[in-house]
């Protein structure tokens, strides 16, 4: 399955080691889609005519469970996770991606690419 990063996962990154084994696909984004910057990490939220620039993985069911607890997703209880599993179609084909769960206050904050701040 594929799995689309757009944060403190990409390579380079600080969390990147959560991914050791899968396969690197491409760089490709997700439209309809926008960044937020929350500090030490961001949140993808719903917005149109926005994009994330990001890179997409093919991982096992063992990185993705491991990842889903990274993210604080539990998919028994999405309502109290901080991160939600969802699946977005990019030209890379279906690929999940972790959308924050909350409220958030995003003005000034909306980003295209991690790896300018990071």
């Amino acid at each position: 399955m594929k799995l689309f990063v757009y944060g403190s996962l990409r390579t380079g990154c600080y969390n990147h080691h959560h991914l050791e084994g899968a396969e690197f696909v491409d760089f490709t984004v997700v439209k309809d889609h926008v960044m937020v910057d929350l500090g030490a990490y961001p949140a993808a939220i719903e917005m149109n005519g926005k994009q994330i620039v990001g890179e997409v993985f093919e991982v096992d069911t063992t990185i993705l469970n491991n990842i889903d607890i990274l993210e604080g997703y539990n998919k028994y209880d999405e309502e109290d996770s901080l991160y939600v599993r969802k699946k977005v179609k990019t030209d890379l084909g279906e690929c999940f991606i972790y959308i924050w769960n909350d409220e958030i206050d995003w003005e000034g904050a909306m980003l295209e690419d991690w790896l300018e701040v990071a």
